[in-house]
């Protein structure tokens, strides 16, 4: 792609619509997720937090989570040995993510499989495990709130694109943890984005290794040693692990850019 490789243009995307989009400041909720990459960057162990308000006018007796790294346990639609290199770098490579315990209000709650009206039988969503239900035993009045918090093991697929592992690079842009369905004062939203969120993130992960979340980047120190960030009100995290990054940094009048390449043949562009 000449000067620049697809991860550099990447990362260069990333932060400019992060730094760039306005974003709303008013009454944001808060969600804290804490991570452990596993050193082969094939596996995440987490925990996520996150404030829930009732809006409707009725009890809440349900809480809705979405899974989206379910859709990548079985093959695409349309996926076979002739196109499927173009997703795999070998063959088919499932992931998904695993709920290991639930507690709302610190009261553990089991999980049941959705099938509302508004989501018809034999829809993916419930094939695929995409979209969960927790009933709750004592229903959340109207204007009241509550935590959920979730522990999760996600296994991450040799995949490219924006959720997989290859090249030694972990690439997650959102969707590797579960996340609560918007609500609004009709219901539960399921067409549309994701409300934006404010995130308290918390990542361990292997030594000497670089990560970008948002519009973050660190190196980790190693095991024990977290990296933690406060992020911008977004819709979700999205993080990029590996070893093989080099630093590249470049100042146009009084802005630096930095950015990450995997090329050890990087040219610095003349000034103008």
């Amino acid at each position: 792609m000449g000067r620049f490789s697809r991860f550099e243009i990447f990362f260069l995307t990333c932060a400019i619509l992060l730094l760039s989009t306005p974003r709303a400041v008013a009454q944001t909720a808060t969600t804290e997720l804490e991570l452990i990459v596993s050193d082969d960057l094939r596996e995440v162990r987490g925990v996520v937090r996150a404030q829930i308000s009732n809006v409707t006018d009725e009890p809440l007796e349900e809480i809705l989570l979405w899974i989206p790294m379910n859709r990548l346990s079985e093959p695409p639609a349309g996926v076979d040995q002739r196109n499927a290199h173009w997703i795999y770098p070998r063959a088919f490579n499932p992931g998904g993510t695993t709920l290991q315990r639930i507690s709302v209000g610190r009261q553990e709650v089991s999980v049941a499989q959705l099938a509302p009206p508004e989501v018809p039988d034999g829809s993916p969503l419930l094939e695929q495990r995409v979209l969960l239900s927790i009933p709750l035993g004592n229903p959340l009045p109207p204007a009241e709130r509550t935590v959920v918090e979730i522990e999760f093991e996600t296994r991450v697929p040799r995949r490219f694109g924006r959720l997989g592992y290859t090249r030694r690079v972990l690439t997650l842009a959102g969707g590797f943890a579960p996340q609560l369905a918007s609500l609004d004062s009709s219901g539960w939203v399921f067409e549309g984005p994701l409300r934006d969120r404010r995130w308290e993130v918390s990542i361990e992960g292997p030594s000497e290794h670089h990560v970008v979340v948002n519009e973050h980047h660190r190196i980790f120190d190693g095991p024990g040693q977290p990296e933690r960030f406060v992020l911008a009100p977004s819709a979700y995290v999205a993080l990029v692990i590996s070893r093989r990054f080099q630093v590249i940094r470049h100042r146009v009048g009084d802005v630096e850019i930095e950015f990450l390449s995997m090329s050890s043949r990087y040219v610095r562009p003349r000034q103008e």
